[in-house]
């Protein structure tokens, strides 16, 4: 149970730099120290291409979570051996052990490059086709889109949450 004289916390912090990026933090613990969660996401290029990254980090885990790991390993050594015979390249790596990141990569409007890093192992399928063609731009623009203003529409999302 918390009391009064507790100085556990939860906090949430969301940041949008601008319309191609967008970053959001939820932490708990005493000052907010104890356990944290980072979220990003952006769009840009990658290899030259237009592309979204997507990226999850932690601080550390919850003790209860622990139950789950020897799971999660077994989940991990399961992936190495299908995801060849699904066409994806498995590779054995050390990225970052309190992190996932997931890149979607546009070479053309009908096929996509996905990369995904998991603690101990990259995943990467290259040139996956699409039945239709994406509406994006060499540049990775969407015309669709041009004129929307993501600044604006949160504003908007926040001010409706503060008057409720």
């Amino acid at each position: 149970s918390i009391s009064a004289n507790d100085k556990w916390k939860i906090c949430a912090d969301a940041l949008l730099p601008s319309k191609h990026k967008l970053a959001a933090r939820f932490a708990i613990g005493e000052q907010c120290q104890d356990y944290s969660v980072t979220f990003k996401a952006e769009t840009g290029l990658h290899e030259s291409h237009p592309s979204a990254r997507f990226e999850i980090e932690w601080s550390r885990v919850p003790g209860i979570l622990t139950i789950a790991v020897p799971s999660f390993k077994r989940v991990w050594e399961y992936i190495s051996i299908v995801a060849p015979l699904a066409g994806v390249d498995a590779d054995r790596a050390k990225n970052n052990e309190r992190e996932i990141s997931l890149i979607v990569a546009l070479p053309t409007q009908k096929s996509l490059n996905i990369l995904l890093r998991i603690p101990e192992m990259t995943l990467s399928k290259r040139n996956l086709c699409l039945s239709d063609a994406l509406p994006i731009e060499q540049d990775g623009t969407i015309p669709a889109l041009k004129n929307v203003d993501i600044r604006a529409i949160v504003q908007n999302w926040l001010n409706g949450i503060q008057k409720n």
